[in-house]
């Protein structure tokens, strides 16, 4: 029998609340990440109480023989009665080398100095005008105009890469502050003194007409113009193409914008998507799964599952923000940018998929036989194999307690608090070590009579552990695994051969390994639910005390329900007791109990985690050698264990895996 000192449960603790507050900073620095890379993609956003209407846009666009674009803008502003003063209007430019120098801007045609016009704070992309003197107070109108130009705006059309194309999106506001056009009008020019309609055509929607002889000075203008009435407020798009020998600069190939624009945005969206679902599985079974983990016990570095998470968020931060520059100029850190977001979330959701169909594993399919090897062992009991597959320890000791229940060793007297008492006080040598001493943990004087001592279920517990990893040793931990999930799988097969009609100790055999399936629930509602027993189980008054009664449901099954303090609890039907519904009950109610057996079973399952796969630390080494990871330059003590990875076995016999306003 284990004993533990007053020193180790010191250290118990330490460890614990120094790993809870790690992962409370951890938990607190993901979220703080995670909304940083989320706040990225808001838009800045300004005081709420601008409220304005737009009551026409007028908007040309010159293509230069240069391949930059003049954008001019009248804009008609009505200010609400209970509006803001309008004090900032700020325009939006296609991509961010627009020419400030070249920007100029007017209200009611006075010229607005160009120190008032700047880069705007607000929006994107684009310029903010100072109206200082020339405020639009509410109840007021006014006109304002603004002309620029940009350049690099010519590209090869995408379905004939002889003709040049223009894509321009006109600016439009924020749609708290208006929420339509009034009427918008938008008017394209070719180059200058090219005017043969036949050799160009549109994009997106039809033009509303077309004009091939507008003259302005000596030159000529082919135009198309679009004009919509009573329009929301939202961003549009036009474009044309026309011949390349129209312009005197080389035409840069381009991709079919619309289909791109979907691409990347769908591909954006899910990648997002998939970091973050990625993430929060990652630190799902990093907080609940892999510090469960007591199976091997050996010393276990601290897998930096939460460093890793930072980093991925880190480089999604970086991506995201370089990703924002790929609808200003297509530079080669943006494509980097986006494409570290694309294959990190499509990573992620490759993640997500695998873990799902680990998970959701196949309902049944068909026992295999396996060939003999001494590399599995085939000797273990349903506990030592609930051991080796990681368990939920709640789960161990409902094994443990079931089996003296049926046995006819102990009955449950009461739920709460849980009480034992010991039917059979001659100890069979059919009992194993771990039943007996089971039976030695339950306290037999006032005045906690019947209840466990944790102690004894904690030495008792982790004492089983180690003697299962010394059973294991020389044999192989993932064939063992296999060949118990077959066992399992050969039970059900079992049970799916059954008649409608059985009594208990037709399915006691192989009752067992299936409750030991982790898709016990599902599998049983599946292959259980049309069978019944004709009689009680002979172990029935052991458990029926504890805290369950039956209640008559739907097709006449007869379903669980908690029977509150105080409230004898009834029995199922004494003949065809729906075999689903009763089992359910039963591993239900001893699970729970399971639970209760010590105060907090949770921090319970923590100290013998603690114990069998404690943290090692990290010594220095001068190169490669026994217990060393990677090229040697950092190295791990203890376990007796020379191989660098994670062993696949409990004796070590494994071949490593690598790894606007």
């Amino acid at each position: 029998m284990w004993k533990r000192n007053s020193s180790s449960k010191r250290q118990f603790e330490v460890v614990k609340s120094a790993m809870a507050k790690k992962n409370r900073i951890v938990s607190i620095l993901l979220l703080i990440l995670t909304g940083i890379s989320f706040l990225t993609f808001l838009p800045y956003s300004n005081t709420a109480s601008y409220s304005f209407q737009v009551d026409k846009m007028k908007t040309n666009v010159f293509i230069n023989f240069n391949g930059s674009i003049t954008i001019q803008y009248w804009i008609n502003f009505t200010n609400n009665n209970w509006g803001q003063t309008m004090d900032w209007v700020d325009i939006g430019f296609p991509t961010e080398d627009y020419e400030l120098d070249s920007v100029s801007a007017s209200i009611d045609g006075i010229p607005i100095s160009k120190y008032r016009i700047g880069r705007s704070t607000a929006i994107d992309i684009g310029v903010q005008v100072d109206l200082y003197g020339h405020y639009i107070n509410p109840g007021d109108s006014a006109q304002f105009y603004i002309e620029g130009t940009n350049p690099n705006m010519i590209y090869q059309d995408y379905k004939n890469r002889s003709l040049g194309s223009v894509e321009f999106s006109p600016t439009w506001f924020n749609s708290k502050y208006c929420s339509l056009y009034e009427q918008l009008e938008v008017n394209i020019y070719f180059p200058a003194n090219q005017t043969n309609g036949n050799l160009v055509k549109y994009h997106y929607d039809p033009y509303t007409s077309a004009d091939p002889n507008v003259i302005i000075g000596n030159n000529h203008y082919l135009v198309y113009t679009w004009i919509n009435t009573n329009v929301p407020m939202k961003q549009y798009y036009y474009g044309v193409s026309f011949p390349g020998e129209w312009v005197d600069v080389e035409i840069n190939w381009s991709a079919n914008p619309r289909l791109v624009r979907i691409l990347t945005n769908v591909l954006l969206w899910v990648s997002v998507g998939g970091i973050v679902v990625g993430l929060g599985v990652i630190i799902y079974r990093n907080a609940t799964v892999k510090l469960k983990k007591y199976y091997p016990p050996k010393k276990r570095t601290k897998l930096p599952a939460e460093a890793f998470c930072l980093i991925l968020i880190c480089a999604m931060i970086v991506g995201i923000v370089l990703l924002r520059a790929i609808l200003r100029n297509l530079s080669v850190f943006a494509i980097i940018g986006y494409f570290v977001v694309v294959i990190t979330g499509i990573g992620m959701i490759g993640y997500v998929i695998a873990r799902i169909i680990m998970h959701v594993r196949k309902p049944y399919y068909k026992p295999k036989i396996m060939v003999e090897s001494v590399g599995v062992k085939k000797d273990l009991s349903v506990v030592e194999a609930a051991i080796i597959r990681n368990t939920p320890l709640n789960k161990v000791v409902f094994l443990i307690v079931f089996s003296l229940i049926r046995t006819g060793y102990i009955k449950i007297v009461d739920i709460d608090p849980l009480k034992l008492e010991i039917v059979a006080k001659q100890r069979s040598k059919e009992l194993s070590w771990y039943q007996i001493t089971f039976l030695d943990a339950i306290i037999e004087k006032e005045p906690r009579n019947g209840q466990i001592d944790e102690k004894k279920l904690e030495a008792l517990l982790i004492s089983l552990i180690e003697k299962t990893q010394h059973r294991m040793k020389g044999h192989n931990l993932e064939a063992t695994s296999r060949y118990y999930e077959n066992m399992i799988n050969k039970a059900w097969d079992s049970v799916k051969k059954l008649p409608t009609e059985i009594e208990w100790e037709d399915i006691e055999k192989e009752f067992d390994w299936i409750i030991l399936d982790d898709q016990f629930e599902d599998r049983s509602k599946r292959y259980l639910s049309d069978h019944v027993y004709s009689h009680y189980p002979y172990w029935w008054y052991n458990y029926y005390y504890y805290g369950y009664y039956w209640r008559a449901g739907y097709y006449y099954h007869y379903h669980p329900m908690y029977s509150p303090r105080g409230i004898t609890p009834s029995v199922p039907p004494p003949t065809n007791i729906n075999i689903h519904s009763f089992s359910d009950s039963v591993v239900r109610g001893i699970e729970n109990m399971s639970n209760k057996i010590v105060n907090n079973f949770s921090n319970f399952a923590d100290r013998i985690v603690n114990a069998t796969r404690p943290v090692a630390k990290p010594v220095r080494t001068g190169g490669s050698g026994s217990g060393s990871r990677g090229s040697g330059s950092r190295g791990y003590s203890g376990g007796g264990c020379a191989c660098a990875c994670a062993c696949a076995c409990a004796g070590c016999a494994c071949a490593c895996a690598g790894g606007g306003r």
